[in-house]
């Protein structure tokens, strides 16, 4: 497959239901794959992927909107030189708990693999982040990047973020990165002064921070 693109969206309406799926995605030699994955609306939710990369080059990306809870398990392993891994996420959990656990595993080196997680965590929300990535004895060089950023919208918003490193190899460009912060009071006042109401200028201001 030269390029595909698989988009799984479900909207469970008034009556919210349970979403449990699994996924194995496997991507070939000079193969170029694109998940998008859009839960929302649901009670709970749990969503468990694993993606092989063989050398060619996949981009995941994830987006959880209304869910009471949820939970997404991504590992993302990588076999051969020359594969290129991208992962991203951006989610509005309003209420409930939002927990996302994430592995970039290099058995090889020479490949890349990326990741970018965003979450705007509304009032009484909980987004929880672990994510590790780990290099195999002779994954020499390998480039690995991990970030995590979190916009809180009240004071009673919690996050949890746990990044981590494990390398095991020589000649590596690795690095995690993890920050959490409310809402910049310059950009919604910018907003506010022109005439938006408030509540539109939050969906302004964090619709442009995931994007």
């Amino acid at each position: 497959v030269s390029e595909e693109e698989i988009r799984m969206m479900v909207d469970a309406g008034s009556e919210k239901g349970t979403i449990l799926a699994t996924r194995n995605i496997q991507v070939a030699e000079g193969a170029e794959l694109k998940v998008q994955m859009e839960p929302y609306g649901c009670a709970r939710c749990m969503v468990i992927t694993n993606i092989q990369n063989m050398g060619g080059k996949v981009t995941h990306y994830s987006h959880f909107f209304g869910c009471d809870w949820a939970r997404e398990e991504t590992v993302a392993e990588i076999y051969t030189p020359g594969s290129d891994t991208q992962l991203y996420s951006s989610n509005l959990p309003r209420n409930g708990v939002l927990d996302l656990h994430t592995k970039q595993i290099h058995h090889a080196g020479g490949a890349t693999s990326n990741l970018l997680y965003k979450n705007v965590v509304y009032e009484g929300a909980t987004a929880i982040f672990a994510g590790n990535i780990y290099v195999a004895p002779g994954a020499h060089q390998t480039d690995a990047y991990q970030t995590n950023r979190n916009m809180l919208l009240s004071e009673k918003a919690t996050v949890h973020s746990l990044p981590g490193l494990e390398i095991l190899a020589d000649k590596v460009c690795c690095s995690h990165g993890s920050a959490s912060a409310p809402m910049d009071d310059e950009q919604l006042f910018y907003l506010l002064s022109r005439g938006i109401p408030r509540e539109e200028a939050l969906q302004l201001v964090s619709h442009g921070f995931l994007q």
